[in-house]
């Protein structure tokens, strides 16, 4: 979650585990393979309102928060405005038959034009 410190709340989860898993039960805690910080939108909410500003015009603009890993974190905690916005639905991306309609991919080529153009 924004704000929340990942490392923290993976100590508090195996925390709670060792009060609440039965004694003498295994239990192991692998260290994660990657730690990804939750993007908040302290420093990123005027991008995001410009950028979903002109998605309106293109049928998308719609801001939510996301269960899924991104690099934006990295760049917004280092001080770079970020968001994560793109064509395409999540629930498609990154399977074995990834797909994007070409008409979503055009809107969001639009999209970026248009910001690049209007000078962010």
């Amino acid at each position: 979650l924004p704000k929340e410190n990942s490392p923290a709340a993976r100590q508090h989860a195996i925390d709670y585990l060792a009060q609440h898993v039965p004694p003498g039960t295994p239990v192991e805690h692998d260290a994660p393979f990657i730690v990804s910080y939750g993007l908040s939108d302290d420093h990123n909410g005027a991008l995001a309102a410009r950028i979903g500003e002109i998605a309106r015009r293109f049928g998308g603009g719609e801001r939510i928060g996301v269960p899924f890993g991104t690099n934006a974190p990295a760049y917004a905690n280092a001080g770079s405005p970020s968001v994560v916005f793109g064509p395409g639905s999540i629930d498609q991306a990154h399977t074995c038959d990834e797909w994007v309609a070409i008409e979503q991919l055009e809107a969001a080529a639009e999209v970026y034009f248009q910001f690049a153009k209007s000078g962010g």
